[in-house]
């Protein structure tokens, strides 16, 4: 054997060793990815319980925010009479503090961005805004409980 050859041998060789180090370095890196995605997964499901929302909750506000907006729709020009969407209330069988308490628990914890806050769309709450969220008993639950995580720092 001739001292090139055992020369291209080692080349090859150490060429062996270090693609089998490279995938051996990018398994360690995908899975410290995988462990890195698991422990910021428990630190959101923490603060979203500390919130009072469930994980599902969490969930649908990620997804919200994974959509793409959908491109606005160009709409002809009609010039027609619009009307007045009909007065609805809450059912009398299903008594709910007024949305004031939801206004006063936002300027207690926000101060003067409260109204701007209750106005803007938010995706824990599933890119709804706190306003409209607060329409439902149960959404009015889910607002108030965001303002008590906030007022808690959380």
């Amino acid at each position: 054997m001739t001292a090139r050859a055992s020369s291209v041998e080692a080349l090859e060789a150490e060429i062996a060793r270090l693609t089998q180090e490279r995938r051996d370095l990018e398994r360690q890196q995908r899975q410290l990815r995988v462990d890195e995605l698991k422990a910021l997964v428990d630190h959101f499901a923490q603060q979203l319980g500390a919130a009072g929302f469930g994980l599902q909750d969490g969930i649908d506000a990620l997804q919200a925010r994974a959509r793409p907006a959908p491109p606005p729709v160009e709409q002809p020009v009609r010039h027609s009479v619009i009307k007045p969407a009909p007065f609805v209330t809450a059912p009398k069988s299903q008594p709910r503090p007024p949305m004031d308490a939801v206004h006063l628990r936002a300027q207690s914890v926000l101060g003067s961005d409260a109204i701007d806050w209750l106005q803007r769309a938010h995706p824990l709450l599933g890119g709804m805004t706190p306003a409209q969220m607060a329409a439902t008993p149960r959404g009015e639950e889910k607002v108030l409980a965001l303002l008590a995580a906030y007022a808690r720092g959380a």
